[in-house]
């Protein structure tokens, strides 16, 4: 479903019991709730970034700015200077309770439920050679050809 390299979705995320995780984009109608994009890529190696985005400036309220259950939400009720941030490349998978984890690490999406976030994902290239590999790789077709040399010269 990527249309480009790289999505972004930041708005207010909200939760819905029969859909999941959704997210609000300002000045964008409805809701687009992240199950779809994310069972798109599951399987792909993909890097993703997601964070709590405070307002600008900082708010001096819990999770300053970013936290739309104030008084409710636990996490800021007992660090109120909590950011949520995560930050990883690796294969996208999705275990049987719906929870989407990112090279066996687990995303941290109901952190944002209530909140003002952003998530960023961007399709990773195919891990590329290390210069080392492509020496060796070159040594045995130099290594080959030689061979064959030899034995045309020893016929």
């Amino acid at each position: 479903m990527f249309s480009s390299p790289v999505e972004i979705y930041e708005g207010l995320f909200i939760e819905d019991p029969s859909r999941g995780l959704g997210v609000q984009i300002p000045k964008e109608p409805g809701v687009v709730f992240l199950d779809d994009p994310l069972t798109d890529i599951l399987g792909k190696r993909v890097s993703v970034s997601i964070c709590h985005t405070p307002s600008n400036p900082p708010k001096k309220e819990p999770g300053f700015g970013c936290c739309f259950q104030p008084g409710s939400c636990q996490i800021h009720i007992e660090n109120p200077e909590f950011l949520y941030s995560f930050a990883g490349e690796g294969v996208l998978s999705k275990d049987h309770k719906g929870n989407f984890s990112l090279g066996g690490l687990p995303l941290g999406l109901g952190f944002l439920n209530s909140h003002y976030g952003r998530i960023v994902l961007l399709q990773s290239p195919p891990p590329q050679k290390e210069p080392l590999e492509d020496l060796f790789g070159e040594l045995e077709s130099i290594s080959r050809l030689l061979s064959s040399l030899k034995k045309e010269i020893n016929k």
